[in-house]
């Protein structure tokens, strides 16, 4: 199945790109087997990097204890109320560790046991609820929860988002509290329903004809989104190469002749791989207050650089600010579908009384909380609030896998962020390019590397003929404005994602790129 009828199957101006590198892949897949691609297209580090080991070891042993603590055999059910059950579990889990693994493997499981619950325990008290080891344990294993047994809890289960916020606290180097979070199914769950909520299908703060800023260039879905409401695009500009703010666009942005309501961002941005600067910040967040906007930033890729100042630490910032940021990226886990919102209560109440009601009155006397209100637009359906509300949530093994991710994971973490850099600057080098100070992803202008012969040629032929040599890229074209695809051709840009491969292979990738397109 074609994505378009031309000879590639996509075409760089009309295709999103999500759709041009499937075409590309399976043109690789196809010649070279699913294993012998060099796949550097989507952000897919699971390729060949699975999620922390040491946690996902210690969920399996959680999910075995669980067939023994829930079991319709021996009529055990954990969470029915025979709370005696609880008294002998610890008892209880010493002696599955022991009868099913090798002595030092039951060893290691135990040792993480204690750990996990003692660093729960902290955390719970940290976060004004203190919890003993036997309440941590229920609210694992009650009704199977960790195995899909029950509907999982719509806002996030109480001891998952007490760890979501101990993780927030130390990343954002303040206090967090639990209460302040809300999970999610990913960070673009978190974007679809701000917009399905603040449109016109929700409360219509956001209609046909307004207008909403972004970075440019971007996440090629949110234009899609914002497109396809027919809401008014304003972009300010960074050098896809450097990070680099365009100072011509923020001044155009800042003398833009109408209201901007929406403000949205990803910092660490997507596709270029680039934090923004603190000025870059201070600069959105005085667009920001002149326009009384409501802000949304997606930070999923934050942690991948130490000491990085998100936009709530600007203080004109906070009191609007929605912050989201996921597990996908930083636990190789895109698959677990595990975000969060972040919003504190004088962020939601000034959002609601103080950007939302004055274009929607009546928004505050009918949700009062801007929190509680995007946590009823979770709900599936079409209307902002839907009869399947109370299922919405993160399902039950993503949150605990998520959470022993978080409490296991904090030293394989560190270490993917190192070697994570170690792959840039392998991909860079074999590419004869200086290493910039981006992480993750990298975009590259082709014009600049490509040779009389391959600069004659299409780029959809260009990346074809990589495709078959095994190397899969995104073409970038759709991630930048149409402003600045008017301004200079960006037709030949690629984004590559660096950490789907290994050091060695990142190498060998950049260098098939770098021989081919140099013909």
């Amino acid at each position: 199945m074609k994505f378009l009828d031309n000879q590639y199957g996509w075409d760089v101006h009309t295709s999103m790109p999500f759709l041009a590198f499937r075409s590309l892949r399976r043109k690789a897949v196809d010649k070279h087997g699913e294993l012998g691609i060099l796949d550097i297209s989507q952000g897919e580090p699971g390729y060949g990097f699975a999620p922390c080991t040491r946690s996902r070891e210690f969920f399996s042993f959680l999910v075995h204890i669980d067939t023994h603590l829930n079991n319709n055999q021996d009529d055990i059910h954990f969470g029915s109320g025979a709370q005696e059950n609880i008294d002998n579990v610890l008892h209880t889990i010493t002696e599955i560790a022991q009868k099913t693994y090798q002595p030092d493997i039951a060893a290691k499981l135990l040792a993480d046991m204690d750990f996990f619950l003692a660093e729960l325990e902290r955390i719970s008290k940290e976060q004004g609820q203190p919890k003993t080891k036997e309440e941590i344990l229920f609210d694992v294993f009650k009704f199977s929860i960790l195995t899909g047994g029950r509907y999982p809890n719509s806002w996030g289960e109480m001891i998952v988002r007490m760890a979501v916020a101990d993780d927030r606290s130390e990343e954002l180097g303040f206090p967090v509290n639990f209460e302040d979070i809300v999970l999610l199914s990913g960070a673009s769950h978190g974007v679809g329903l701000f917009f399905k909520g603040l449109g016109e299908e929700g409360i219509g703060f956001l209609r046909k004809g307004d207008t909403v800023l972004m970075i440019s260039p971007v996440y090629a879905p949110y234009t899609q989104f914002i497109e396809e409401r027919e809401l008014e695009l304003v972009n300010i500009s960074i050098d896809p190469e450097t990070g680099i703010l365009d100072e011509d666009s923020f001044f155009a942005a800042q003398n833009h002749s109408k209201r901007i309501k929406a403000i949205i961002i990803i910092d660490p941005n997507n596709p270029t791989g680039f934090p923004f600067s603190e000025d870059i910040l201070i600069k959105i967040a005085s667009i920001a207050e002149q326009n009384n906007a409501v802000i949304l930033s997606d930070e999923v890729y934050s942690q991948f650089f130490e000491n990085k100042k998100s936009i709530i630490h600007i203080p004109e910032a906070k009191k609007r600010t929605i912050r989201i940021n996921a597990l996908s990226k930083i636990e190789r886990a895109t698959g677990v579908r595990f975000g969060d919102y972040y919003m504190p209560p004088e962020t939601r109440d000034y959002i609601a009384q103080q950007i939302i009601e004055p274009v929607c009155p009546g928004f505050v006397e009918k949700y009062g909380d801007f929190r509680w209100f995007l946590f009823l637009c979770k709900s599936f359906g079409g209307s902002t609030i839907g009869v399947f509300q109370h299922i919405s949530g993160v399902a039950g093994p993503s949150q605990i896998l998520g959470l022993c991710h978080i409490i296991l994971g904090k030293e394989e973490r560190a270490d993917y962020v190192k070697n994570v850099r170690k792959k840039v600057e392998a991909f860079y080098a074999a590419m004869g390019l200086p290493s910039p100070k981006n992480s993750y992803y990298g975009t590259i202008d082709f014009r600049k590397h490509e040779g009389p012969l391959t600069a004659q040629k299409p780029i959809e032929q260009v990346l074809t003929e990589l495709a078959e040599k095994g190397v899969v890229l995104m073409p970038a074209n759709k991630f930048f404005s149409e402003e600045d695809r008017a301004k200079d051709d960006r037709t030949r840009y690629i984004r590559a994602s660096l950490p789907n491969l290994s050091v060695e292979n990142s190498a060998k990738a950049g260098r098939i790129i770098r021989e081919h397109i140099s013909q």
